[in-house]
């Protein structure tokens, strides 16, 4: 196959002649789509590290139901920088009326995800036979502080 052949192939039509050479028009193009298709993988590359180096959690919000019969429905959503991180609940008592709502977060290694704050849900239930329980949050191991609604 022809270089000439090859570039009518990849464009459908023979690119306009630079001076009056198909090879040197075909070099551009080819070297054009080299550069564009390096520039969306290193922006693909550097938005990937940069959502890692982020601080894992922006925003925690906690919804409260009102106790029945000594069960606590706590729900709520953690504010994720990308859409591929996940997270986890476990709840471990602390004291009789204190509890604490441990979060864990990791990112789905198998794709790249450009920044984009994404809400992740969570619901966990607390067993208490307390009338008035604390809640604390922690996140990956640091204590984070929370606002808690009840509804």
């Amino acid at each position: 196959m022809s270089l000439k052949q090859f570039s009518s192939m990849l464009f459908g039509t023979a690119p306009a002649r630079i001076a009056g050479n198909d090879e040197l028009s075909l070099s551009v193009a080819v070297i054009f789509i080299g550069i564009v298709a390096a520039s969306y993988t290193s922006y693909l590359f550097f938005a990937q590290l940069n959502a890692a180096l982020a601080e894992p959690v922006q925003v925690i919000h906690v919804v409260q139901t009102e106790p029945r019969h000594g069960e606590y429905r706590v729900r709520g959503y953690v504010t994720m920088p990308t859409e591929c991180d996940e997270v986890s609940v476990q709840t471990k008592q602390i004291t009789k009326n204190e509890f604490e709502l441990m979060v864990s977060t990791w990112q789905e290694p198998s794709r790249l995800c450009p920044p984009r704050p994404t809400a992740r849900l969570f619901e966990s239930v607390i067993f208490a036979s307390v009338d008035d329980i604390h809640i604390l949050i922690s996140i990956d191991g640091r204590r984070a502080p929370v606002t808690i609604e009840y509804r």
